[in-house]
């Protein structure tokens, strides 16, 4: 439930700071969950704190065990490459998550939407 907040307050709402005590008492509860750690990697992004959002990535993705959470660790990463400037390896990331997502027995057409929608960004930004 707390991760679920923390994503709408951040993402949602615009409130990341508002989301932060919610990320992290997910992280506290369920230190192997990789989905919160995504989430608070996305919390920092908007509170422009890259490095800790790197942090959150990496130790997240020793904890990714489905393909929906390896493709939004994929696209947070590519996130986080974007803000940091890196339009190459932010399309890197599109990749990665395109071949994640082929690699699926089975169809996510969200998680395909959500990588467009990324690609978008990251076209727009290379513009």
């Amino acid at each position: 439930m707390n991760n679920n907040l923390a994503y709408v307050l951040s993402s949602r709402l615009g409130r990341p700071l508002d989301a932060l005590q919610y990320g992290e008492r997910v992280i506290a509860e369920n230190v192997s969950q990789s989905e919160a750690y995504e989430t608070m990697a996305g919390i920092y992004l908007a509170l422009g704190k890259l490095d800790e959002a790197q942090q959150m990535i990496d130790t997240g993705s020793g904890f990714v065990k489905t393909i929906p959470a390896r493709v939004e660790m994929d696209i947070t990463q590519g996130r986080l490459e974007l803000a940091r400037g890196n339009i190459q390896e932010a399309r890197s990331k599109i990749s990665d998550a395109r071949s994640v997502l082929r690699s699926a027995s089975e169809s996510f057409p969200s998680l395909q939407t959500r990588i467009d929608e990324f690609e978008q960004e990251v076209d727009a930004e290379a513009n």
